[in-house]
């Protein structure tokens, strides 16, 4: 069968780490995220095609190629009912899209679309993912369908995306997906951290994906069991992200790593770090780098180290002769965006 491409539009959104104030954030303490340079992408594609029930010439196809499930169907409305509960958010801003803005490609005869998604991130690495994929899917339809969307209804379109994966999320995730730059976060505000000297930082997964909800969940029960303690570790946080902001901007490497590392002990404190990430953490003493901490939710993931770069590289071949994967990448260098 031959088909006709009349519509192929791209778009990208970069994963984040945080650097300071996981699970602090969510009660009302700052933070402050990165950018880096793993990308989610989204192709929507039109083809003039004689579509019918056969599963390689559906009328809409949606393509979750990190997950090898590709969904065929002839209406809205199957594709809905079809796409696995863990994806529905996505047809379910298609739908919303199309019915909003009158797009009428319901009525168009002999069409395909195709929607493909795809991610370099690690699920369920800490590193984003959920929130790169939705706002790589929203910024694809935005330039697919000409949408009036600015970045704040990106946003909060993306936040609403989230909501379906990980319950209550800080926002800190979609947020920096869309502003594509390192920023400060705190209740739903934020803003654009002045650009000190670049540096690289080295992303280790340990090999077991955490849930974000999971993680949320039990902090929020440690607090309810344990108020006065739990509050103290949430203030702790709240001050060391405060100092880290200006280390960061002042380009005070080794005093953002020794935050980093304090950082992390509170996080430990919390319950949400594991016995790989503090394994990680104790290989890594032997390479002299300035400071290591588990970013994201906890309980798996990955970690964030900053460093010398030929210490770095130390401690990732190190870690790789381990089966141990890692990601060297510089956060202030924008991520280059399509």
């Amino acid at each position: 069968m031959n088909k006709e491409r009349i519509k192929d539009i791209m778009a990208r959104a970069p994963g984040k780490v945080i650097l300071f104030g996981e699970h602090a954030v969510v009660y009302g303490k700052p933070a402050i995220a990165l950018p880096i340079d793993l990308y989610s992408t989204t192709h929507y594609r039109e083809f003039k095609s004689e579509y019918s029930k056969k599963k390689n010439n559906a009328r809409y196809v949606m393509n979750f190629k990190n997950y090898r499930k590709r969904i065929c169907t002839n209406s809205l409305n199957e594709l809905s009912l079809a796409v696995p509960q863990e994806f529905k958010h996505f047809v379910e801003f298609f739908s919303e899209q199309v019915k909003k803005n009158d797009i009428n490609i319901n009525e168009i005869k002999n069409q395909q679309i195709e929607i493909e998604i795809s991610s370099e991130i690690w699920p369920g690495s800490g590193l984003g993912s959920s929130a790169s994929t939705s706002v790589s899917f929203i910024k694809c339809l935005k330039k697919a369908f000409k949408l009036n969307m600015t970045p704040k209804q990106m946003i909060e379109k993306s936040y609403q995306m989230e909501k379906h994966i990980h319950g209550t999320p800080s926002g800190i995730d979609n947020t920096i997906c869309v502003k594509n730059t390192p920023i400060w976060f705190r209740e739903g505000k934020t803003k654009i951290l002045k650009k000190a000297k670049t540096f690289p930082i080295l992303i280790i997964y340990t090999g077991k994906p955490h849930n974000t909800k999971r993680a949320l969940e039990s902090v929020k029960k440690r607090r309810e069991k344990d108020t006065e303690n739990v509050n103290k570790i949430i203030e702790k946080i709240g001050l060391l992200t405060e100092k880290g902001r200006k280390y960061f901007e002042q380009g005070d490497l080794p005093r953002l790593g020794d935050l980093m590392d304090k950082n992390h002990k509170l996080l430990r404190d919390l319950g949400v770090s594991s016995n790989k990430i503090e394994k990680i953490i104790n290989i890594s003493t032997n390479h002299q780098i300035w400071g290591i901490k588990l970013t994201g939710a906890g309980k798996g993931g990955c970690l964030v180290a900053i460093g010398k770069i030929a210490n770095l590289k130390k401690l990732k071949k190190d870690l790789e002769t381990r089966n141990i994967r890692c990601f060297l990448s510089d956060p202030q260098k924008k991520p280059m965006e399509k």
